[in-house]
């Protein structure tokens, strides 16, 4: 397949992977993290080079990068022997951020055994490991007269015994196993490129350019497998299981662009082939689709769902389509019981998987209930009845002061005098042509009126009647004709000396002087100059402004 871009290749220390370290024992060792890892100065003085034994030595020249020796001999050494576990080439990921191809070999040992050089050469590359990320040295070493890139991977302290830059030579220590980043125990993970690490990444994993380290060094010499305690040869699966870790989605091609062809939730199952990974996605089939979803989003053991609870599902009742599994826990629970086609089964409200799986309570014709969980393909829930029409809403009361004693007469016989409007209870019937009198209240509508009621016996009846139903009695008193309206006298001033008769308060033109005692219409619009009030006014034909000063 092509290679993939730069901008798309997968972080080096996620690329690196985890390895399958298989267990001398039953129980696997857990990964050893120190509480503190020390980084060592470049500045700060260091020991001579520890060497690797003598025994350790091919004929050509390379040394094993761990101690072989095991049994009794084992017993009289510190570290003991080593295994051959996870090979290179394409697998299913053993743990969580592990990669689908395996680049190297992965040798088991005991946390912090020595890791010799295999040849010597220049350290290119160091990284210290944590619980997320593989520690790893990569040394460049002339093998066989060619330069090949070398990686020592899992280490916690990378620069503990050498540093960039360092010269070393064959069978000179450089780390201690590990157990950093995505890994199952204490090994070495050798990586052997034919060019530079890590530079090649096919779209699906399994670059040439990382050599298998056991035949490449073999072919030059140096047997590891021989020296191995156990050699791990498993074949290649044919298909992987990985359970999701969490909600996501799988797309048709492996980019954030292409179509979702379906979405899935925490502890579903997807299928999978070894090696299958692209563009830091793993190519897998979930319910008949196949696409990409995001690598980190699987686990190789399952992941149980988080339970929630669906609103308005409790008590939901509903029938098994087929024989079905009821099971202690969803997914992969124990089974309690097999409901067959048609049973009838009542929902708790809890889900799982956003809502594929549902818990349920069974109750058989013998024997007690039975609470569990099934698969929500395999039920079909019982139509919901139809909601209760609502009940009209009361038309609200308001009170109307011109309606109230106004006389009425019903307009058709067995007319009801209700209660309350439109339904209340029937106090009185009435017959066509009875006279009632208006309270004045009313529906906002003005559908509904309410009424007084005098019957020829008994006492008098408050109701309600529809206003359609009623003709109002003319009123006997005609009315009055209103009065004319009396036009205001106009007021009239005088003035209290020779004044002038301005166009404009205080410093108009002169329009005429006004002799003492002439009498001016105010127009009643005034005006407030400092502390004098200046008067529009009339005299005759003129119109003008005359200071308060000088009228009386």
């Amino acid at each position: 397949m092509a290679l993939l871009p730069r901008a798309a290749r997968l972080p080096l220390a996620a690329l690196i992977g985890a390895a399958l370290v298989l267990p001398a024992t039953p129980a696997s060792a857990a990964p050893t993290q120190p509480t503190a890892v020390v980084q060592r100065s470049d500045v700060e003085p260091r020991k001579a080079p520890v060497m690797a034994p003598a025994s350790l030595k091919s004929a050509g020249g390379l040394y094993l990068p761990l101690d072989p020796e095991s049994g009794v001999a084992a017993a009289k050494k510190k570290w003991g022997g080593y295994r051959l576990t996870s090979p290179r080439g394409a697998r299913c990921m053993p743990t969580v951020g592990a990669t689908t191809e395996h680049l190297g070999q992965d040798i088991a040992t005991k946390n912090g055994a020595p890791i010799y050089a295999v040849a010597g050469g220049k350290v290119l590359k160091t990284k210290d490991g944590t619980s997320a990320n593989s520690g790893y040295i990569v040394i460049q070493s002339t093998i066989g007269g060619k330069n090949y890139q070398l990686a020592y991977i899992h280490m916690w302290d990378a620069d503990a015994f050498v540093k960039v830059g360092d010269t070393v030579k064959a069978g000179q220590q450089i780390s201690t196993v590990g157990s950093s980043g995505p890994s199952t125990g204490p090994h070495l993970h050798l990586e052997v490129w034919n060019g530079t690490f890590m530079q090649q990444q096919a779209n699906v994993m399994g670059t040439p350019a990382a050599l298998d380290p056991i035949a490449f060094l073999a072919s030059k010499g140096l047997g590891i497998a021989a020296k191995a305690s156990s050699v791990y040869r498993p074949s290649t699966p044919s298909s992987c299981t990985y359970y999701a870790r969490g909600t996501g989605v799988i797309r048709a091609g492996a980019n954030e662009t292409s179509a979702v062809l379906a979405t899935f939730a925490t502890g579903d199952t997807v299928t999978s082939t070894p090696g299958a990974m692209m563009n830091q996605r793993l190519r897998v089939t979930y319910k008949g689709k196949t696409g990409y979803a995001a690598w980190l989003s699987f686990s190789p053991s399952y992941v149980a769902p988080a339970i929630t609870t669906q609103a308005g599902l409790a008590g939901r009742v509903s029938t098994v389509t087929s024989p079905v599994n009821l099971r202690a826990a969803a997914v992969t629970g124990t089974v309690r019981t097999v409901l067959t086609t048609n049973a009838s089964v009542t929902a708790t409200g809890r889900i799982v998987s956003g809502g594929s799986w549902r818990e349920v309570k069974y109750t058989p014709a013998k024997g007690a209930a039975l609470t569990g969980w099934v698969s929500a393909a395999y039920v079909k829930d019982a139509p919901a009845k139809p909601a209760a029409p609502a009940a009209p809403a009361a038309d609200p009361i308001s009170t109307q002061a011109a309606l109230k004693g106004k006389a009425s007469t019903t307009t058709a016989a067995n007319l009801a005098l209700r209660a309350s409007t439109p339904g209340g209870a029937v106090r009185a019937t009435l017959p066509k042509g009875a006279k009632v009198t208006a309270t004045g209240r009313i529906t906002q509508k003005g559908a509904w009126r309410e009424v007084k009621y005098t019957p020829a016996k008994g006492a008098a009846v408050t109701g309600w009647i529809a206003a359609s139903s009623l003709k109002d009695v003319p009123s006997s008193v005609a009315s009055k004709p209103a009065k004319p309206a009396v036009k205001p006298a106009k007021k009239t001033k005088k003035t209290t000396a020779n004044v002038w008769l301005r166009a404009a308060a205080k410093t108009g033109k002169g329009i005429v002087v006004m002799k003492k005692n002439s009498t001016v219409t105010l127009s009643g619009s005034t005006k407030k100059v400092g502390k004098v009030t200046w008067y529009k006014v009339t005299l005759g034909k003129r119109t003008g402004w005359v200071s308060g000063a000088y009228l009386r």
